[in-house]
């Protein structure tokens, strides 16, 4: 009996070790998610859904905006979409800064609409971030635990995977129709896409299909504009709000116009409370769009050093 014992401590030993383990070798790799739930707190945040998390680079806002520690806190649609479960995430987040900060949100018309017949409740309770409490810790259980949808396993398998892949995606890209993704330290979600021209085409024509579908399902939101409006009060009171719109592709913009005209009249009592807004969706930039809703990750380096220098500018025009 007492051998049998013995054996289940060890084995137990052997397994909560390899977890342990298993879990310092979380990182970038590990899902487009994990690594934003590391970051420690800082003052500077780039917020809003997936045109955000891969449109902002935070290197050129530290560069350009001569900030420290930028960090991207943008997720998807699905579970960034402004509510009140990103908020509290937000607030949680940001509850140790007191001034000083910068933030950027990133608005359509999609991240303040609503499936219909749905309350945004039912909806976010399918986002990443809902059940979450801690954002800042590294390793962090609680995500790995929770949201990780694999064995722990491929968290090693993924490491290798991508190390593999970004020594060879240029040369993948050129015969493979695929793309994979990593998450920068910083929480930038950089896309490695296929850049074959039939295969952007079809995802194009994919995202656009998508989106059409999506101008019947959804409807505006007055309960997400409340989130939002809510959210920029409580970063106003922590330090500067900025919000961009982001460019996408023309026929993107059709179908947005489509769906919500005047979109920049709908927010206008944002804008009152923000302290800047950048609409780059007419910006004198060439952009490629990996499936025209998302920008290259080439093309956000050159959106985000335009967005950030354009509020630098803003910032030395306003002490005058």
């Amino acid at each position: 009996m007492r051998s049998v014992i013995i054996k289940i401590v060890i084995s137990f030993i052997i397994v909560l070790a390899t977890h342990l383990v298993l879990a310092f070798l979380a990182n970038g790799t590990t899902d487009q998610y994990y690594q934003k739930f590391t970051l420690k707190s800082s003052p500077n945040l780039i917020l809003g859904t997936s045109r955000a998390s891969q449109g902002l680079n935070p290197v050129f806002f530290n560069d350009i905006l001569e900030e420290n520690d930028f960090q991207n806190f943008a997720f998807t649609l699905k579970s960034s979409s402004y509510g009140e479960v990103y908020f509290n995430a937000v607030k949680e987040k940001t509850k140790r800064i007191d001034s000083g900060g910068c933030f950027i949100l990133s608005i359509d018309p999609w991240c303040i609409s609503q499936e219909k017949g749905k309350t945004i409740n039912s909806s976010d309770s399918s986002s990443v971030l809902f059940g979450i409490n801690h954002f800042d810790q590294k390793p962090n259980f609680e995500y790995l635990w929770k949201k990780f949808p694999y064995g722990w396993g491929m968290i090693a398998f993924r490491n290798f995977e991508k190390f593999i892949l970004k020594a060879n995606y240029r040369y993948f890209n050129e015969n493979v129709n695929g793309s994979f993704a990593q998450v920068a330290p910083d929480g930038y979600l950089r896309v490695y896409p296929s850049l074959d021209s039939l295969f952007v085409v079809k995802k194009e024509i994919r995202t656009f299909r998508e989106y059409e579908k999506k101008t019947h399902q959804m409807v505006f939101s007055e309960e997400r504009f409340y989130y939002l409006a809510k959210l920029i009060d409580l970063l106003k009171s922590k330090g500067e709000v900025y919000l961009v719109r982001l460019p996408v592709h023309k026929t993107m913009l059709e179908i947005e116009e489509d769906y919500l005209a005047g979109f920049n009249s709908h927010i206008s009592t944002l804008l009152t409370k923000a302290d800047g807004y950048f609409d780059l969706i007419e910006a004198p930039l060439d952009n490629v769009y990996i499936d025209g809703n998302h920008l290259y990750s080439e093309s956000a380096t050159k959106v985000s050093q335009y967005l950030a220098t354009e509020i630098k500018r803003f910032r030395n025009a306003d002490t005058y």
